[in-house]
């Protein structure tokens, strides 16, 4: 099975995210999927866009190049392009039109989409592309 990882992952991990559980802290069981799942995760030239924008320029290039390493990189083509234009005037702009991509290119490479973003969570259901967050993939 395929992984294609959300940008938010990658965030909880390295900000050190804590969320609503202290006990069960969004960076530690991100960072236990992120190993978990060393061999099968993907992402996307839209990922890395999106977390350029969220990091320093140092740490984007420390990152990037830790993240080339371990996964594989997805150019977008235009077709998903063009259906992520459709989708996103469909979905009243109710998420981004980043994550109609990330949607599209999970289902494309018929991978699990792997975020905490509940609201691309539930248009993912509703479009029939299996979704799961990171709690629900690895003992913690």
């Amino acid at each position: 099975m395929k992984y294609y990882v959300d940008t938010c992952i990658f965030l909880n991990v390295w900000k050190g995210e804590i969320g609503p559980n202290k006990r069960r802290p969004f960076y530690k069981i991100s960072d236990e999927f992120l190993k978990e799942y060393k061999k099968d995760k993907l992402i996307s030239t839209k990922v890395l866009a999106e977390i350029e924008r969220k990091l320093s320029k140092a740490e984007f290039k420390a990152r990037c190049f830790q993240l080339l390493d371990e996964l594989e990189t997805l150019d977008i083509p235009e077709d998903v392009i063009a259906q992520a234009q459709r989708m996103y005037q469909d979905t009243k702009k109710e998420i981004s039109f980043a994550d109609i991509i990330h949607m599209l290119m999970a289902e494309r490479e018929g991978a699990i989409l792997v975020t905490r973003d509940r609201t691309l969570m539930k248009i993912a259901r509703e479009h029939y592309i299996s979704v799961a967050s990171p709690d629900a993939l690895v003992r913690y």
